[in-house]
């Protein structure tokens, strides 16, 4: 700074107290997103959590101060901007990726011992702690294991019964 030694030393100090330095990112780490950002993510593969009814597509039921056709009327986000911008950012994610890439989507987790995932066969349910109404692709160590279709299980929990499973998988 010009100052000389000790003096500059200082006036570095001073200056350099309020900034915010940030350590260079690690070349393994995952980032997290939202929902509205993970769109401008240029990552070959994304994983979609939380992707459940009532978040993703963003609905608001119900509202006794400002219901859907009054947001309509006052040109606020309806329902069904909503829904189009979601369809829009998991189409624009999918394309993206289709031919480099993947993109996966959890719809819920389970837990199982090994010997309980040997003994599922078709019409198998396995509860997961998510709701959709989705069908669904069930992998095992990134491979394709089975077809399934989302079902409620007791407790209002959802499961996935299985529809096919892949022989030799």
């Amino acid at each position: 700074l010009g100052l000389g030694g000790e003096l500059d030393d200082l006036a570095l100090v001073h200056l350099l107290r309020g900034a915010t330095s940030y350590s260079e990112r690690e070349p393994d780490a995952v980032d997290l997103e939202g929902w509205l950002e993970l769109h401008w993510d240029d990552a070959p593969h994304l994983i979609l959590t939380g992707f459940n009814e009532g978040a993703v597509p963003e609905t608001i039921v119900g509202d006794p101060f400002l219901p859907d056709r009054a947001r309509r009327l006052l040109g606020l986000p309806h329902n069904d901007q909503r829904f189009a911008r979601d369809v829009y950012l998991l189409t624009a994610m999918v394309e993206a990726r289709r031919q480099r890439g993947s993109l996966q989507v959890v719809l819920g987790k389970a837990s199982l011992r090994v010997h309980q995932l040997l003994k599922l066969g078709r019409g198998a349910v396995v509860q997961l702690d998510r709701r959709t109404n989705e069908p669904v692709e069930v992998y095992a160590n990134d491979r394709l294991i089975a077809y399934g279709e989302v079902i409620i299980t007791d407790g209002d929990k959802i499961g996935v019964t299985l529809t096919e499973v892949i022989k030799n998988a």
